[in-house]
């Protein structure tokens, strides 16, 4: 039986679950296989997948990080909650999880899989959204894609900067597993009624509508972030 979860990870690996072995065609070996040291567990092997040739090791991610120079350089990017930030995330993926193949406890796992050789990758994928207040700009973080998801945030206090500088029909609130795809909608609040986004105790994703569909997204955040962590 399907579990529904209202994590974004874990819908995401769905996603990506389905399209690898429905729309690919690819064998899917093992999924979330944790690996486990004499002591502790040392890690998980995402999806591991046989498109034919050669066997796949995937370590998958989807985040939304915001630009703030709480934090100098390009590791300025904070996520929604500020306890996770990319300066920490992306160095785990890239030089532990995707090494979890060379690990003795990791061919143990691969070899009771009945996997010879694998080839890591990383698939992460989200969203970089600069703040709309130049004071907090951030430098790119020199491993993100050119073409890398965009977008703003900006805190409370500073709602109206929404309003000056952007032009749209209105605004759609995103619940989060609707974080992904591009907004559509027919019925939005005016942009005027930015209002009704105050006061919360956590950050809002917010999509501005033209035409039915997203110009842009970006976040409200309230104004001790990223403090509150």
């Amino acid at each position: 039986t399907a579990r529904f979860s209202n994590r974004l990870g874990e819908y995401f690996e769905k996603l990506v679950e389905y399209w690898i072995r429905e729309l690919c065609g690819y064998r899917i070996i093992a999924q979330n296989v944790q690996v486990h040291g004499a002591t502790r567990t040392i890690g998980e092997f995402d999806l591991l997948f046989d498109d034919g040739a050669q066997v796949h090791h995937w370590e998958m991610a989807v985040k939304l990080y915001l630009g703030h120079r709480a934090v100098a350089g390009p590791d300025g990017w904070i996520g929604p909650n500020p306890a996770d930030w990319l300066g920490k995330k992306w160095p785990h993926l890239r030089d532990k999880q995707l090494r979890l193949a060379e690990t003795v406890a990791g061919r143990e796992v691969l070899t009771w899989l009945g996997v010879e050789e694998v080839t890591a990758c990383g698939f992460f994928k989200g969203y970089l959204l600069q703040p709309l207040n130049p004071d907090y700009a951030v430098e790119s973080h020199p491993d993100a894609h050119s073409r890398s998801g965009g977008g703003w945030w900006v805190h409370e206090r500073e709602i109206e900067l929404i309003e000056a500088t952007h032009v749209a029909d209105g605004f759609v609130e995103l619940p989060k597993l609707r974080w992904l795809a591009p907004a559509h909608a027919d019925q939005t609040l005016p942009l005027e009624h930015h209002s009704r986004l105050l006061v919360r105790e956590q950050p809002v994703l917010v999509a501005l509508i033209v035409d039915g569909v997203e110009s842009s997204r970006g976040f409200v955040v309230p104004d001790d972030w990223p403090d509150s962590a």
